[in-house]
Formats: C-alpha cells, structure tokens, sequence
C-alpha cells in the first residue's frame, strides 16, 4: 500500500503534496487541487449538458444550474446588497432550489451559514444571531420560524424568487453574476455539528479548509478501492464507463451534504435528492438513474432495503456504500455484501471540524477488525496524547488530535472552547484511539461515552461491538446513566433483528454470556427503534432522555 500512496501523491499528480505554513502552522497542502469554492463551481460549469440534478420531476444539468445560480447571485448583490464576506444562511429543505442558492451565495463572494430545515424556530433565530447573517434564504415551510421575529437580517423566500423567471430553463438573456473571487483562507462557510451527544456548534470552515477536505476525499476513495475486494473485470469495467451518480440523503446543512455537492461538481457526477426515505421510491430510483452509490443513509434504512422485495437486479448498478458516524457490525456487513457481492461499504473517521475523513476503512477490513479506521491519510497529521497533553507512543492509548489544512478555524462566538479544542493546530477530538507502526488508526470510543464502574474503565462501543455480533441483534446502543458515586449503570438498548418477538428472558441470557464479565452491570432493554439525528447518527441525548421515562 505505501507505493501506491507514494505514486499517488508524487511530484506531478493530482494529489502531489507540498509542506507549506499556513497561519504559523505547519501543514501539507495539494498545489493542484482547487483553491477556492469559486474554482470547484468553475470545474462544475465545464461539465456544460451533462445531467447533475434529479429532484423529483425536476432535472438539471450543470449549465443549467450554473446560469440558475448566476442569476440568482446576481439578485444577491444588486437587490440584497450582498458582497464578498457577507454572511447568509440557508434554511430549506434538500432541493435543487438549496443547490443553486449554495452555489449562489459562493459566486456572490458571501459566507454560506447552513441551518437545517428541521430546527425549531428558537434554534433558528439563534443560529442567525450569533453568525451575524446580513440575510436568510429560505422556503415556504420554513418562512413560519421566522415570523414575528426581531431579525436583523433580510429574509428571502425562494419560492418568491421562483416566481421571477430565474428558475426557468433558459435564462441566458437574463442579467448574470460573474465569480467574485475569494482567498483560500478567507471564511467560507458555517456549519452546525450535529449534536448527537452534546450541544450543536457553529463550525467556521475557510475555502483551504473545504477544498483540502475535498481533495482528502477524493484521494481516500482511490486508496480504498485499492483495497476492496475486486469485482468481476467486467463489471469492473462498466462502472467505469459510467457517469457517477448518489442517491443523496443527507441534509445538505451538514458536512456529508455540501461535502457531496462539492464532489460531484468536481468529477461531474449526478446527485439524485430523496427528502424523505421511501423504501420502494429509492429502489426504483436506483434501477432509472443507475445510481452507483448511497450517501448518508442509515443502518436502517439499508437494512429496510435489503429486506425489501426489490430484487438483487435493480439494485445491480450499486457499487458504493458510504455509511459515517456510526459503528458497523459484522452482521450487517455480512448482509450487505451477502445480497450484493459487488457491493463496497466504505466508512472513516472524521468530523465536520476536520472538514470529513481524515482516514478511510473498507467493510472487509472491519471484519477482521471493528476498530480499525483505516490508514492516516498523507496529508493528516495525528498524535496521540494522555490526560496531561503529553504524546503518546504508537500502539498506546489516549486521546486522538489532529492537524493540517483541513482543520476548522474555530467556534462561531465561542472563541475560549476554540482555544480549548486547538492548540498550536492541533485539534482535540475527544475521541480515544492509538495510531500503529505503519500510519493506521484505530478508534476506540468517545471519552465522554467511557462508563465508569468500581474504579473501572468500560467503553461502550467496545459492548455494542460485541452484542451487535449476536445473531438476534441489528443493532445495541450502550450509555453509561448515574446510578452511585462509584459506579455509573450500564444500560444497553438493544433493536432485535427485523424487530421480531423474541423470548427476552432467553435472550437476555445469551446475550449476557457474549458480554462476559460485564453482564452482571448491565441492564438490557429492548427497543423496536432507536432515535436519530437528521444524519443518521443515533441520538444518544434522546435515547438517554427516554430511557431515563421508562426507568
């Protein structure tokens, strides 16, 4: 593997890396990659007819798209007094109308603040006050959350502007909007992590931040499609004939949203947008759009797929899984590569403050080891430190910090957490891991998921692992609750597999026994669903909340 990441990123190449300093901080940057958000959207309008939009009935190709955002940039700076550094959120559901505004906002020279559609109004008008946006793009269902709202900003509903003839398909005599041209560090976008197990937190991202995390993903999936397995040369070579195309079901206000958007502007590829997962709609979907990949789906909705009646035919063009924020077990990998053998699931560690993967695992080398989150990529820079901040040796464990280009700027409004978080460059994940002798990196837990019990150290990925090995289980959820001074209780909700009525007493018993020592400590309920963040991601908040009612 260390010769073909060699020739990957050798002097010449796309990838080809250069030690640069950045802000006083050291780092690695790609002199061939796009500098700016505005070149990834020129790379986009070079793809002129080819197909880039399935929404619904609507489809669009890229210079369609592309002459659609023109002009509404063009209606950002002269109607909305918009100019380069202005901050204007969005706050619309997954729609082509949400691309072109994205797009829009970036040929303007403006800061895209991404809110997600499903926020409560206080949620909203809070995300508006502390990123200070001069305006907020937003659509019919969600203008309410901005009624009777002392809002310092301007509100532009979409719909309205629909209605003014930018929308249709040839406007070429319409007045357009050149690229305002931006700097790499320059401020580009603020997006809101997702919450799952604490308060959600503004994410200020520079252009070098997000077109570094581009160029990380796409030199990640050629290192892992070295080490997938092989399909048949045949199909092979098919898929490489092939136009990219995903079914996009991630909100695009989060990292695995804008992120895909970025990428297939930049390889030309077709994102297919479903805003609410329909079992039989995305099976079809799939056969007509010959989509090859999924993004943002969660362990349930693949599993209600597999499950479905669609046959292993329609489903014959999928190539690619990406599945990120949540733990794998064996017997789901096992499912999916037992109903598509050409299928590759792809998962990594990252976050939206490393701007997406910083490393990348396939399904076959997860089950050999659950842990392991793949090779470091080349342009990552990890360490490994204990409580007192002091560096680790590889092979020990303690928490995992990260730097390079890709690493966030900070904390919209909170700048005493930023400076907490980094320091010198170096992010603090909060995350517990150890890196080995040969750049690979294997994740453990979450600090603050760790469950302490008799002075003991009990991670609870580590239980969810090991119950979602059962042939009963889909998936176990484990959180550490208050229970004594010197033991939290172990609780673990656990989904049986298809939700079928099953002996709990019997069951109970079996799982225990693969738990080992730590059976005694737990307490299993049974759940015929788990709750969820609108990426996917089990809502660990919500499910403590619940837990805490049925206790």
């Amino acid at each position: 593997m260390d010769s073909i990441v060699k020739r990957l990123i050798q002097k010449g190449s796309p990838f080809e890396l250069q030690d640069a300093v950045i802000n006083g901080i050291p780092c690695k940057i790609f002199p061939h990659g796009p500098k700016t958000l505005q070149d990834v959207f020129i790379k986009a309008a070079s793809f002129k007819q080819n197909e880039f939009i399935v929404d619904g009935e609507v489809r669009l190709t890229f210079n369609q798209t592309i002459e659609k955002a023109k002009y509404f940039a063009f209606i950002l700076k002269i109607q909305y007094g918009i100019s380069k550094g202005d901050r204007v959120a969005l706050l619309m559901k997954n729609s082509a109308e949400w691309i072109i505004a994205f797009i829009a906002i970036h040929m303007a020279g403006a800061v895209s603040v991404t809110i997600h559609a499903d926020s409560t109004k206080e949620t909203v008008v809070e995300a508006l006050q502390i990123t200070s946006c001069k305006s907020v793009i937003c659509d019919k269902a969600n203008i309410e959350k901005l009624d009777a709202v002392n809002l310092k900003c301007s509100v532009i509903l979409f719909s309205s502007i629909k209605q003014d003839n930018e929308m249709k398909t040839d406007i070429t005599a319409s007045p357009v909007c050149e690229f305002t041209k931006s700097d790499p560090d320059d401020e580009a976008l603020i997006s809101f992590t997702s919450g799952t197990t604490g308060t959600p937190k503004g994410v200020v991202l520079s252009h070098r931040n997000m077109t570094t995390g581009l160029m990380n993903m796409m030199l990640g999936g050629y290192m892992m499609s070295y080490r997938a397995p092989k399909k048949a040369p045949g199909a092979q070579a098919n898929n490489q004939n092939m136009q990219p195309c995903s079914i996009l079901l991630s909100p695009l206000s989060h990292i695995g949203g804008f992120s895909s958007i970025m990428l297939m502007c930049y390889l030309g590829g077709k994102i297919v947008l479903m805003n609410r997962w329909d079992t039989a709609r995305a099976a079809s979907l799939i056969e007509k759009e010959k989509v090859r990949s999924i993004n943002g789906a969660s362990v349930d909705m693949i599993r209600e797929l597999l499950r479905s009646e669609s046959t292993t035919e329609s489903l014959k063009t999928l190539t690619n899984l990406n599945i990120h924020g949540t733990a794998l077990n064996r017997n789901f990998i096992k499912e999916v590569t037992g109903t598509i053998p050409s299928m590759n699931i792809g998962t990594g560690y990252g976050m939206t403050e490393t701007c997406g993967s910083i490393s990348n695992v396939t399904s076959a080398e997860l089950m050999d080891n659950p842990n392991w989150a793949g090779p470091i990529l080349p342009s990552v820079e990890i360490k490994v430190v204990d409580d007192a901040g002091e560096q680790l040796q590889k092979g020990e464990l303690g928490e995992i910090c990260i730097r390079g280009a890709m690493i966030m700027q900070g904390y919209i409004s909170d700048s005493d957490i930023s400076k907490d978080v980094i320091k010198d460059g170096w992010l603090k994940t909060g995350d517990l891991g150890y890196r080995d002798a040969d750049e690979n990196l294997f994740v453990t837990d979450r600090i603050k998921d760790i469950i302490i019990c008799n002075n003991q150290q009990i991670s609870a990925n580590e239980l969810e692992r090991m119950a979602g090995d059962h042939p009963m289980v889909d998936e176990a959820v484990v959180l550490g609750m208050p229970d004594s001074e010197r033991c939290e209780a172990i609780v673990m909700a656990v989904l049986p597999k298809n939700n079928q009525q099953i002996d709990k007493a019997s069951f109970k018993q079996e799982l225990c026994a693969m738990l080992h020592e730590y059976s005694d400590n737990i307490k299993i309920n049974m759940v015929d669903r788990l709750p969820r963040t609108t990426s996917g991601k089990v809502n660990r908040n919500e499910l403590r909340r619940q837990i805490t009612l049925m206790v």
